[in-house]
């Protein structure tokens, strides 16, 4: 019980560090560099033609490579796993769809650009990540509640902050000032996912009789 205790609180302690460091980086790149935030963490494929250099999309490019890590951890571990353990296989299968599903999201700009674009409205979109999200709840929380599932809180609770200032915050508090929030959350939550699926598969792997 210790040992389980004490590796969360060094998850904890991994995410709350990983969060300080791209806050001071995205801070000390704005007010020592004149860097905008929006450059640093808009999208790539949004930052394309407004900034140039190294730097365009720096904070989204790692976002990326870390739903990336995500997806690829969840469909290894579907390959590895014995197929009658059909708990196991639902989970990472969810996980690894949904992670996909955001890793094409953030790197074509589906929820933003392309979908409303033809006609599909924004809110909706989210409502249908909102819905998948809680299938994916349901239909594995017997899985889930033997898992870490504090880390999967706090990963939900930094979506959902990036969620809520990319709807209704606009108008409230300034663009760029808004961006840096937003997206230093979204960041924070794909680093927490990725604690949390790459735990778990750990925990998976490591129990007899469960791979192939």
């Amino acid at each position: 019980m210790y040992s389980k205790l004490k590796k969360l609180k060094n998850r904890f302690f991994l995410i709350f560090i990983f969060s300080i460091i791209s806050f001071s980086v995205a801070i000390c790149l704005n007010q020592f560099r004149g860097y905008p935030y929006q450059m640093m963490f808009d999208d790539i494929a949004a930052a394309r033609g407004k900034y140039t250099g190294i730097l365009a999309g720096l904070f989204s490019n790692i976002g990326l490579f870390l739903l990336s890590a995500t997806a690829g951890i969840s469909c290894l571990t579907l390959n590895i796993v014995n197929k009658k353990h059909l708990e196991i296989i639902r989970f990472y299968f969810f996980t690894f769809i949904f992670s996909f599903i955001l890793l094409l999201d953030d790197a074509y700009l589906l929820h933003e650009k392309v979908l409303p674009e033809i006609g599909i409205p924004e809110i909706l979109i989210f409502i249908c990540y909102f819905l998948y999200g809680f299938y994916g709840l349901t239909t594995n929380f017997k899985f889930i509640s033997n898992s870490s599932w504090k880390i999967l809180l706090l990963a939900n609770l930094f979506f959902s902050i990036s969620f809520f200032c990319d709807l209704g915050l606009s108008n409230k508090i300034e663009y760029e000032i808004l961006i840096f929030i937003e997206d230093l959350a979204k960041l924070t939550g794909i680093f927490s996912w990725l604690i949390y699926i790459f735990d778990t598969s750990i925990l998976v792997l490591n129990t007899k009789n469960i791979t192939k």
